[in-house]
């Protein structure tokens, strides 16, 4: 539950990065896959500079972030609710 970041801006946007860095290109294009498939969560691959090196990573941003808080919400422990913008508008 670890694994990820919520870029938050109130009154702007907001999105997830999940830490797939491990993974390779093909691996992750795989777990978009999935995450479209068995969930209906809209994902991409974002390869960020860290370091002087560019690993892929998931992302989540605003065509899947709705969907993913909704799949995710009922499972998240007690000490990774601040994962969760705190915004009145989300239908969860």
């Amino acid at each position: 539950m670890d694994d990820g970041s919520l870029d938050y801006r109130p009154k702007s946007h907001y999105n997830y990065s999940l830490s797939t860095n491990s993974f390779t290109l093909e691996e992750n294009r795989l777990l978009i896959g999935v995450l479209k498939e068995n969930f209906g969560i809209i994902a991409s691959v974002q390869a960020p500079l860290c370091r002087g090196v560019r690993y892929p990573e998931l992302y989540i941003g605003v065509a899947g972030r709705d969907k993913f808080i909704e799949t995710i919400k009922p499972y998240l422990l007690p000490c990774f609710k601040y994962k969760i913008p705190p915004f009145e508008h989300l239908k969860l």
